[in-house]
């Protein structure tokens, strides 16, 4: 582990004061549709390290923060694993539009996700994903762990540690849930 990840209890007071923020400002979170996919991988092909010809996988699943106009500012996906082993086990996407970084957004969304697959019924065991040195930080204080660079990460019901294949987000960050 890189640094020190933050407390439950100040995940919660810092989601919480962020979210707040967002409502006031007219932004809301909702579960992504199928007619989202055009703007959800024009927001992913934006981020950094991303490839321009990211697409969306089906059954793909997700949340996403809207203002009142309409306008994606962020997102968060979750793929399922592909064996039976690793199904509880999802891999996390996090995007952001570029405008609205350090705004919270992100936070919010990687502790909003959790709740919004249990109201779908879907246990998880573990949420990780890719993320490079540089933004390690970032997922600390989201209360996630994160993984030196090139460090092997363990995934429940998978036989093998993997490695990430991306030298530029060479990290993993990760969460238990049960």
């Amino acid at each position: 582990m890189m640094h020190q990840v933050a407390t439950p209890a100040a995940v919660r007071q810092h989601s919480k004061r962020h979210h707040n923020l967002h409502t006031v400002k007219g932004i809301h979170w909702r579960a992504i549709r199928p007619q989202d996919t055009p703007g959800i991988e024009r927001l992913v092909r934006r981020q950094p390290f991303r490839h321009p010809t990211w697409t969306l996988e089906e059954g793909t699943l997700g949340i996403a923060a809207y203002v009142r106009c309409g306008t994606l500012l962020a997102t968060v996906l979750v793929t399922h694993g592909r064996t039976p082993g690793e199904y509880a086990s999802l891999f996390t996407v996090v995007a952001v539009d570029p405008d609205w970084r350090e705004e919270g957004l992100g936070l919010v969304g990687l502790n909003l996700i959790p709740q919004f697959l249990a109201n779908d019924g879907i246990a998880v065991d573990m949420l990780f994903g890719l993320c490079s040195s540089k933004s390690a930080s970032y997922y600390l204080q989201a209360g996630y762990e994160v993984t030196r660079p090139r460090e092997q990460l363990k995934v429940p019901g998978v036989s093998q540690p993997m490695l990430s294949p991306d030298p530029a987000r060479s990290c993993w960050f990760y969460r238990h849930f049960i």
